[in-house]
Order: structure tokens, then C-alpha cells, then sequence
């Protein structure tokens, strides 16, 4: 079977999930609206966060890696710590 792939969506699009890939633009739009220097030509006048993010993130500039746990990492158990409110405690 033939899958198809969209002519717009660049490579950096398509081997991200719709939630790292919002990750990774809302954590470079923080870093841009903080101080952070563009990586691209910008235009004069076109300021908002979000956006160069976005074109950042189609072009491939961003350096941000993503790591997704193997099926073999095992998971982290839960602390086996009780806590017990102090009107709940016995008194000794």
C-alpha cells in the first residue's frame, strides 16, 4: 500500500508527534520572547514569538532534540511512601 505524503510538510514536520512538536515551539517562542536570538533573516516588523517559532521549526533550525522512551526502558515505580495526616495518627 501507497501511503501518501503531503507536498507542503517539510522533513522536520513529519518525524514529530502533534504534541512535541508543540513542545518545541512553544519552548523556542519562550526562549525568542525572552531575549534569545533568531536563528533566520527576519524581516522588519515581524516580532511575534509564535510565529518565528513556527518558521524556524518548518525550516529545520531549531536544535532541539526529542528522546522517546524504548518499549524495553521500564517504567519508574511509584514511591511506597504513606504519609499519614496527624489527626489521623494514633496517639502513643
Amino acid at each position: 500500500m501507497a501511503t501518501k505524503k503531503s507536498a507542503s510538510s517539510s522533513p522536520s514536520e513529519e518525524k514529530f508527534m502533534r504534541f512535541e512538536r508543540a513542545r518545541i515551539i512553544g519552548a523556542r517562542a519562550l526562549q525568542i520572547a525572552m531575549g534569545a536570538p533568531v536563528i533566520l533573516n527576519v524581516e522588519r516588523g515581524f516580532l511575534d514569538p509564535v510565529s518565528l517559532a513556527e518558521r524556524e521549526f518548518r525550516e529545520g533550525l531549531i536544535p532541539i532534540t526529542v528522546i522517546r522512551p524504548t518499549h524495553m526502558t521500564p517504567r519508574r515505580k511509584k514511591p511506597a511512601i504513606t504519609v499519614t495526616p496527624k489527626f489521623l495518627r494514633k496517639a502513643a
